[in-house]
């Protein structure tokens, strides 16, 4: 067993190989058509662990983080994650347009 997986058993999840922190973006309307998100993560693997969070700034300015009914991932190549997700109308009004949406990905290569 590598070093790695001795790490990840007994500690859980070992050190991500990417975090693209909080990616700011402009929100969509509800109705909108659907905007692939792009990110580019220079890791040459399609063969990743992903775990996204999405969130916004809540009317006292804290990030509130929730999970969307539907997020969808695709790898046009090894280095780019795209992300794109559907967000609910209590959502959108709870994070709008004054609330700074945003993303995270955390990526792990699988081994």
């Amino acid at each position: 067993m590598t070093e790695r997986a001795e790490r990840g058993r007994e500690k859980g999840l070992p050190k991500p190989d990417w975090d693209s922190g909080d990616v700011i973006f402009s929100p969509l309307q509800p109705g909108d058509p659907w905007e692939w998100r792009t990110l580019r993560h220079n890791l040459n693997s399609t063969d990743l662990l992903v775990n996204a969070k999405f969130g916004g700034e809540n009317s006292q300015g804290a990030v509130e983080w929730f999970v969307p009914e539907q997020t969808l991932f695709r790898f046009p190549d090894a280095d780019t994650v795209m992300v794109r997700w559907t967000m609910q109308q209590d959502e959108f009004e709870r994070f709008g347009l004054v609330a700074r949406p945003r993303v995270c990905l955390t990526i792990w290569r699988w081994r």
